[in-house]
């Protein structure tokens, strides 16, 4: 029988910030840079937020569009930007009290192994 470790996540989120939408109001994008340092690839599949009118969901830029996605990839060993025009969480629904400089905290659930 042979006895092995299973594959460890470790992550590093730095740099988090919320941009307000000047368009779409009570509506607010999420950046940050992400490093997976763990020993296997992951990914980034859901977020949530403690505010309980808001709705989180994972978006990407593609074909110069913003689409919403299941899942942020973070290969193993490799930083991922959430950034404008990328990857990021767009945050929707959120009350008419959350303003500029509000602080806002969020809950990263990760996959392993994908």
């Amino acid at each position: 029988m042979q006895i092995g470790l299973a594959p460890s996540p470790l992550f590093l989120l730095l740099y988090p910030q919320a941009k307000l939408s000047q368009v779409n109001i009570g509506s607010c994008s999420g950046f940050m840079k992400t490093m997976n340092a763990g020993s296997c690839g992951n990914s980034l599949v859901k977020a949530r937020i403690h505010i309980p009118e808001a709705v989180l969901k994972l978006h990407a830029f593609r074909d110069g569009r913003m689409k919403k996605i299941d899942r942020i990839p973070m290969p193993y060993k490799t930083t991922v930007l959430l950034r404008p025009a990328g990857y990021h969480v767009m945050i929707c629904s959120m009350p008419k009290e959350v303003k500029e400089g509000s602080e806002v905290i969020a809950t990263m659930s990760f996959e392993t192994g994908s």
